[in-house]
């Protein structure tokens, strides 16, 4: 329903015991103030790693409805060496996804997903932890496993680099 009124609404609901829903919060892209300059940057900053594609959506859909309940974050990254940087593709922000941040130093991951919500419970996880995230959709589709790319969010843009370059982790 909101599509029929706005161009790129994200929207965030919740589900009660009785099956019935409503809204938790609501950003359109013409929203003055509330809303980023941009909604495919999920997450700002800039991280160059190894390409790991995600491609299974199923399984990551039945670990992300078990994560939202029973995880309890006692992996989470502190004070462990660097690890060599990533940069994940993901259809979707499932939250189960979120295994690639507290398995590893949260300065060495980015992610590109081919949609998402800026309001979705991944999003603002990795907005909370500094993690840079877009959407974007061409990358998803072009980029290869394995290929070494640089994400920068300031520049909106996904890009293949020389693996000399790679591993430098974000920069602030």
């Amino acid at each position: 329903m909101a599509g029929a009124y706005y161009q790129q609404p994200s929207v965030e609901f919740g589900i009660t015991s009785d099956g019935s829903f409503f809204l938790i919060d609501f950003v359109d892209e013409d929203t003055e103030g509330a809303a980023p300059e941009a909604l495919n940057v999920i997450a700002p900053g800039q991280v160059s790693g190894r390409v790991i594609r995600i491609d299974d959506d199923h399984d990551l859909l039945m670990e992300s409805l078990d994560f939202h309940f029973h995880t309890d974050r006692s992996d989470a990254a502190g004070g462990r060496p660097a690890d060599a940087p990533v940069v994940v593709l993901a259809r979707l922000p499932y939250l189960s996804l979120e295994r690639f941040i507290r398995a590893r130093d949260p300065r060495s991951v980015g992610f590109v997903f081919r949609n998402c919500s800026y309001l979705s419970h991944l999003s603002i996880v990795l907005r909370e932890l500094g993690v840079p995230a877009l959407v974007d959709a061409e990358a998803f589709d072009t980029l290869a496993a394995d290929a070494v790319v640089l994400l920068d969010s300031a520049s909106q843009t996904v890009r293949p680099v020389a693996p000399r370059q790679a591993g430098q982790g974000q920069t602030p």
